[in-house]
């Protein structure tokens, strides 16, 4: 078995969670039926807005009220830097899988809430038919 300094990764700061890289604690079906909702969208999103929202909804409650998290907050979560959680929060409101329950300001941030059940994936485009070949 290798051997690690506990000493040097006790004070990383490093968070601990299934967006961080270990297993998903919380094997409810509640959290089941969210992630397979969530399983069609995969492909037309990027790496991090995938972990955005697997961060939003591991932090919301079962009932699904908001939760107030800074971008700040959210970047460390998935271990990014702050302005990609800004855009990443931005387009996940523009294609209507992030909703803005209460609007923050200077001292309080946003109130976030991932809608139940997410709205449905855009369908991928078909492609046109290929012209000419062997015939």
């Amino acid at each position: 078995m290798p051997r690690t300094n506990k000493k040097a990764c006790r004070g990383s700061g490093r968070l601990r969670g299934a967006v961080g890289g270990e297993r998903l604690q919380d094997s409810s079906a509640w959290m089941r039926c969210r992630l397979a909702e969530l399983e069609p969208w995969t492909r037309h999103l990027r790496g991090h807005e995938v972990g955005i929202l697997l961060a939003l909804i591991r932090q919301q409650p079962a009932d699904g009220s908001a939760v107030a998290l800074k971008h700040a907050q959210i970047a460390a979560l998935i271990r990014m830097k702050k302005w990609a959680s800004v855009k990443g929060v931005k387009r996940l409101r523009a294609l209507g899988l992030l909703e803005v329950a209460v609007q923050g300001n200077a001292v309080a941030p946003n109130q976030y809430r991932v809608p139940n059940p997410l709205p449905p994936a855009p369908v991928a485009a078909q492609l046109p038919p290929a012209e000419g070949g062997a015939a």
